[in-house]
């Protein structure tokens, strides 16, 4: 079945690249007129490649993954709301992919809007995203059906709290904020958007930060971890007043230290990540996390009560399991 058919518009987003899609089947149906494939979708001529230049279409040409929206219209020809509808939806399918786990790409994704006639495709748009990256040492897993599965409930997620329900504010910062993380390609700026993400949810007050966020964590990795949660904490802090973080990780050499850093940049990632796809799959929340007020009466229930709310626990044991301290890239003079 051809993922975009005649007299559809359509919006598809090519990542060159990537990780390996191997375990992927060459069409998934996310839900209707959202599919992603590993095919090319259409047809690039050679019209179409010259207008877009040789390096652009040569990527879109041989992309690995392509996230594609699709719309029945009656005005293909016309550059319109219907598009900007259907550039919205494969952004958010995007942004779900991101968040349903460990992605790295070489460029920029290509995000283009066009129709299908007689089996040929026009274009009526083209723009960038900056490429996500992942922290220096992580294996990124391949891509398989189990992840498209995550990413089509991401999606669900993302529609109804931000269209549906127009929750908006601060937990809509910290999924921003933890997007903003994944496209930065230095683990100081990765750290510092991973925080905010947490603190997004856990809301600490004034003159008790630090104490909260030791506290506050335990809904998410459990007790006993006060330890590695002051880390982070101090980590982002000479972050944000111009320290170097490396001060305060323990290791024998500044390598030792830089991978210690890159270790706590992956548990800061996978909280983050954890805390808004916790939001995102489980309704029960999204009363509670809808604004400031309702943040900081979540905060005053009982430990039960909250745990009851928020739902299980995250094994926070694994999340280093994909780190290989061998695959480290480490420049000393940039650090």
């Amino acid at each position: 079945m051809e993922p975009i058919k005649n007299g559809e518009k359509f919006a598809s987003i090519s990542l060159w690249r990537i990780n390996a899609c191997t375990k992927l089947p060459s069409q998934f149906l996310i839900g209707e007129g959202l599919i992603v494939t590993t095919s090319l979708p259409f047809k690039v001529t050679d019209w179409w490649r010259e207008q877009l230049g040789t390096l652009q279409s040569e990527e879109i040409e041989s992309s690995d993954l392509y996230l594609i929206t699709t719309l029945s219209s009656g005005s293909l020809e016309i550059l319109d709301a219907e598009n900007n509808d259907l550039i919205d939806k494969c952004r958010n399918l995007f942004y779900a992919f991101l968040l349903s786990g460990h992605t790295c790409t070489e460029s920029d994704p290509k995000l283009v809007t066009g129709s299908m006639k007689e089996n040929e495709a026009t274009f009526r748009s083209i723009s960038d995203f900056e490429h996500p990256t992942c922290i220096s040492g992580i294996r990124i897993p391949s891509i398989d059906e189990n992840r498209m599965e995550l990413t089509a409930s991401l999606y669900r997620g993302l529609k109804s709290v931000i269209y549906d329900r127009k929750i908006k504010g601060r937990v809509i910062r910290a999924i921003n904020c933890y997007l903003d993380g994944i496209k930065s390609s230095h683990v100081y700026e990765k750290i510092m958007n991973c925080i905010r993400t947490m603190e997004a949810f856990l809301l600490p007050e004034i003159g008790k930060t630090e104490r909260q966020f030791k506290s506050r964590t335990e809904l998410f990795i459990g007790p006993g971890k006060q330890e590695l949660v002051g880390l982070i904490y101090k980590v982002r802090s000479a972050i944000e007043h111009l320290h170097n973080p490396l001060d305060i990780i323990d290791g024998s050499t500044v390598k030792e230290k830089f991978i210690g850093l890159l270790e706590v940049g992956v548990i800061a990632e996978s909280i983050a990540r954890y805390c808004v796809n916790r939001l995102l799959l489980k309704p029960d929340t999204w009363d509670h996390f809808a604004t400031d007020d309702s943040i900081r009466a979540f905060w005053r229930k009982t430990n039960k009560e909250r745990q009851a709310i928020w739902g299980d626990k995250m094994d926070i044991s694994t999340t280093l399991a994909g780190f290989d301290r061998s695959q480290v890239h480490y420049q000393e003079d940039i650090y």
